[in-house]
C-alpha cells in the first residue's frame, strides 16, 4: 500500500477531496492531507483527520508532535511538516487545484503548507486535479501554467464540462472521485517494476454485463445485470499485472483504463467474443449474465398492438458459452 499526500484547496470541489481520502483509507493507503487557508472555508480539516486518522495539515507553523497528534513540548524532537510530509510520501494529488495553486507551482512560489511540501516533493508521481470557472479554466495564464506544470512532471486529471457552482456551463468541474482514483491507481502501477505483480505476463479473459435478445426494432429480452461485478474483476486483475480482455455486454459503465474492451449485444455475439480471445487465455472468468433464450423470429418493424390481449413468442437457445469454455480448456 501507498503513502499518499492529498493537496485540498479552496473550491466548493473540496468535498469531493473528503471521497478520496476516505476511499484511499478504505483501501489500505496512509492518507495525509495538506489543506490551503482557502480549501478550510470549505471542508473543516477536522474531516480529513477524521477521514485519515491523522493530523491535517494546515499551517508551516503549527505546533505538532513528529507523530501529528498533539502539541510538543521542548524537549520532543523537530518535525517540519513540509520536508518529512514530501520525503514520506510515494504520491502527491491535489485535488481540487485551483487556478491560483496551479499558478503558484508553475512559479514556484512556496508561501504556505502546501506549496512549500510541492516544492520539497522531489520524487514520485504527481496529481494535479483542476476545479474552477470555465472562463478561469480557459484563461491563457491558465492554460500556460498547466502546460508549465505538465513540463514539471505534474499528470493532469482534465476537468469535466457541465453546470458549474456560479451556474456558468462549461469546462471546469473537477473529475468525478473514481476516475482520480483510477489515475492514481495506474501511476501507482507504472511505478512498480511489472515483475513483481502477482499477474504479470498472463493473459485474463472476463465476460460481464447482460445481454440483449431483440424481439423487434425496439424490444428486447434481458435481466437486471449491470456489469459491475465483471468490471471490478478486469480491474483488479489489471492491477495485478496481467493484460486483460473484457467483453462486455451493454451497461452504463465507462471502459476501464487500460482494458482491451469489446462490446456486445446478444449472447450469439458474446459468444463470438469469447471464442476469438479464448485461447489466447491463461485465465478465463466468465462473469456475464448471458440470456439463455432469444426469440426465434425478430420482428423488422415495431410489433404492434392492434387490439391483441396475447402475444405469442417461440424462443430457442442460446450458445452455452460457460460449457463451450470448459470443453476447450487445456490443462496447464
Amino acid at each position: 500500500m501507498a503513502h499518499i499526500l492529498l493537496g485540498v484547496t479552496g473550491s466548493i470541489a473540496a468535498f469531493k477531496a473528503c471521497h478520496l481520502a476516505s476511499d484511499w483509507s478504505k483501501q489500505g493507503h496512509e492518507v495525509r492531507v495538506a489543506m490551503t487557508a482557502a480549501a478550510q472555508e470549505f471542508v473543516t480539516p477536522l474531516t480529513f483527520s477524521s477521514l485519515t486518522h491523522t493530523q491535517t495539515r494546515t499551517s508551516m507553523f503549527a505546533a505538532q508532535r513528529n507523530d501529528g497528534d498533539v502539541a510538543h513540548t521542548p524537549s520532543d524532537p523537530l518535525h517540519i511538516n513540509h520536508v518529512d510530509d514530501a520525503k514520506w510520501a510515494d504520491m502527491l494529488v491535489i485535488a481540487p487545484a485551483s487556478a491560483d495553486i496551479i499558478a503558484k507551482i508553475a512559479c514556484g512560489i512556496a508561501d504556505d503548507q502546501l506549496t512549500s511540501t510541492v516544492l520539497a516533493y522531489s520524487e514520485g508521481p504527481k496529481i494535479l486535479c483542476p476545479a474552477m470557472n470555465v472562463h478561469m479554466y480557459e484563461n491563457a495564464v491558465t492554460q500556460r501554467n498547466l502546460n508549465a506544470c505538465r513540463e514539471l512532471g505534474w499528470t493532469i486529471v482534465e476537468p469535466g464540462s457541465g453546470m458549474l457552482a456560479c451556474q456558468d456551463v462549461g469546462k471546469g468541474r473537477m473529475e468525478e472521485p473514481a476516475a482520480i482514483e483510477a489515475a492514481v491507481a495506474d501511476l501507482l502501477r507504472a511505478d512498480q517494476p511489472a515483475e513483481t505483480l502477482p499477474l504479470h505476463g498472463l493473459h485474463v479473459l472476463v465476460t460481464a454485463g447482460p445481454t440483449q435478445e431483440p424481439l423487434d426494432p425496439v424490444r428486447y429480452l434481458t435481466n437486471h445485470s449491470t456489469g459491475k461485478m465483471g468490471y471490478a474483476i478486469a480491474e483488479q486483475a489489471r492491477d495485478m499485472g496481467a493484460d486483460v480482455t473484457l467483453v462486455s455486454g451493454p451497461v452504463t459503465l465507462s471502459a476501464p483504463r487500460g482494458i482491451d474492451t469489446v462490446h456486445v449485444t446478444t449472447a450469439q455475439q458474446m459468444f463470438n467474443a469469447v471464442q476469438e480471445h479464448f485461447t489466447q487465455a491463461d485465465l478465463t472468468i466468465m462473469a456475464a449474465a448471458v440470456g439463455d433464450f432469444r426469440p426465434i423470429e425478430q420482428s423488422s418493424e415495431k410489433i404492434k398492438k392492434n387490439g391483441r390481449v396475447n402475444i405469442d413468442l417461440r424462443l430457442t437457445s442460446n450458445p452455452d458459452i460457460l460449457a463451450w469454455a470448459g470443453a476447450h480448456k487445456t490443462a496447464g
